[in-house]
């Protein structure tokens, strides 16, 4: 029985079966590129894929990031204020995930800056640099992604096409 040998190296061997290095990088680039415009073509088919829209059940949506829909969390509401001298219920101003205001029964109030976490709470600085500890309701996170669903939907846009670059 003959045994199979290559002398000289991997080169030599393709000579020996008549393939030149040249032919076997063409050869590798061609089948490379084939599959990824097999990749690419599979991945564009033309359907727009929405999980939001109306005609998927709750149970097939993808579930919404914090982050996808924190802006949405907005409105003058009720929240638990605490700071150093005690912990109250009271009216908050809320923009775009942020509680930019804490008002008092009494008519006063004071500017914070303090944005809202994904288990709906939020610390921030008063102007006098007293610290206050916020949570809002779990009803009022859970207002924000319902809104942020149905305004997924009603504009067929998929949550997929954007970068939060982060």
């Amino acid at each position: 029985m003959k045994s199979f040998r290559i002398e000289g190296g991997w080169k030599n061997g393709l000579k020996q079966f008549g393939i030149s290095f040249l032919s076997l990088v063409i050869v590798i680039g061609v089948v490379w590129g084939l599959n990824i415009l097999s990749d690419s073509s599979s991945n564009s088919s033309g359907s727009s894929y929405n999980p939001y829209h109306d005609d998927y059940s709750y149970e097939e949506r993808d579930e919404p990031d914090f982050y996808d829909y924190n802006e949405y969390i907005n409105g003058n509401e009720d929240v638990e204020a605490c700071s150093s001298s005690g912990c109250y219920t009271l009216e908050a101003d809320i923009s775009d995930g942020v509680v930019n205001t804490i008002h008092f029964p009494n008519g006063g109030y004071v500017n914070i800056d303090a944005e809202i976490e994904s288990d709906g709470s939020a610390s921030g600085s008063d102007d006098e640099g007293n610290n206050w500890d916020i949570t809002v309701s779990e009803s009022l996170l859970e207002d924000a992604k319902q809104e942020y669903i149905e305004s997924v939907a009603e504009n067929n846009y998929d949550p997929g096409d954007y970068d939060r670059g982060y």
